[in-house]
């Protein structure tokens, strides 16, 4: 958040970016999984902090008319230390500062948009437009690149045994929030196992 380059003046925001975006990094969440967050979904007290993807339709706590709605199956992750310290500072400092966010304080959503309202699925996607303008180096980076490429860093992790993988997929079906029996896990991977494929 504290880079030169970072197209964002007001630190607050970065804050909130750097949070939204590590969060993308590490777990891979769809946008609405993250825009769906509430500060009650997260465990921050104890290590390792923990993050809960709830399924809520129609949730009266969500003012936004465009609700985002999970389309994945609730689950409960780990996250690291670094992401964990990023949510504390976003939340007890920057998000609840009442004079940047006024409407903050109005509803429990861990993301906001520039006045305090629960951040919407174009301003998160604005998010990563405008990193794509400040450093072309991230190509066409949106939010799903990072879906898929979670995925490929798990295959890449957990290619072994036959019994390994059968496992390790059972465990990428939970983290991605798929049925078990899921082809996903296969159609996220292409890029990663056609890369071992042609190292062999």
């Amino acid at each position: 958040p504290d880079d030169e380059r970072n197209p964002w003046v007001d630190a607050e925001l970065r804050s909130r970016n750097f949070t939204m975006i590590l969060l993308a990094y590490e777990l891979g969440p769809r946008a609405a999984d993250a825009l769906s967050l509430k500060i009650r979904d997260l465990n921050l007290t104890h290590r390792p902090a923990t993050v809960t993807f709830h399924r809520r339709h129609d949730d009266p706590e969500d003012p936004r008319k465009d609700q985002p709605v999970l389309k994945t199956k609730a689950r409960v992750l780990e996250i690291s230390d670094d992401l964990a310290l990023g949510l504390e500072r976003w939340i007890d400092r920057d998000r609840s500062n009442r004079d940047r966010f006024p409407e903050a304080r109005k509803h429990p959503f861990v993301f906001v948009n520039d006045q305090g309202s629960p951040l919407g699925q174009r301003g998160y996607q604005l998010v990563f437009e405008r990193l794509r303008t400040k450093f072309p180096e991230l190509g066409k980076l949106v939010s799903h690149v990072l879906r898929h490429d979670w995925n490929e860093r798990w295959t890449e992790m957990h290619s072994g045994s036959p019994e390994q993988s059968e496992t390790s997929t059972r465990e990428q079906c939970y983290a991605m929030g798929w049925a078990d029996r899921s082809t996903m896990p296969a159609r996220y991977a292409r890029r990663a196992i056609a890369a071992s494929a042609n190292k062999k």
